[in-house]
């Protein structure tokens, strides 16, 4: 399978949106560990680390539900505010 179908084949299992904002804008679309592990799955799992070849081991592996969608604001809002997305935080 082409890199673009096993993507749609996963954000289709995972909802097609993002888990916290809700937008629904494929381009956007990051995959995140929810229990903010993803270094260490990286770590162990290099040649699974990212692209063409996660979709292919999230596939393998029946969509491990540790996984999900965040759009790149929120995934990247979630690393830098000690795991937890700024829309969840309260001022």
């Amino acid at each position: 399978k082409n890199a673009l179908r096993l993507r749609r084949t996963v954000m289709e299992h995972y909802g097609n949106k993002c888990a916290c904002c809700g937008i629904d804008e494929q381009r956007f679309f990051t995959i995140d560990h929810i229990n903010n592990d993803g270094r260490v799955f990286r770590k162990k799992n290099r040649s699974y680390a990212g692209g063409k070849n996660f979709y292919v081991w999230i596939i393998k592996n029946k969509f491990p539900t540790d996984l999900q969608i965040l759009c790149w604001n929120c995934n990247i809002g979630k690393k830098h505010h000690g795991g937890i997305c700024p829309h969840k935080l309260k001022f």
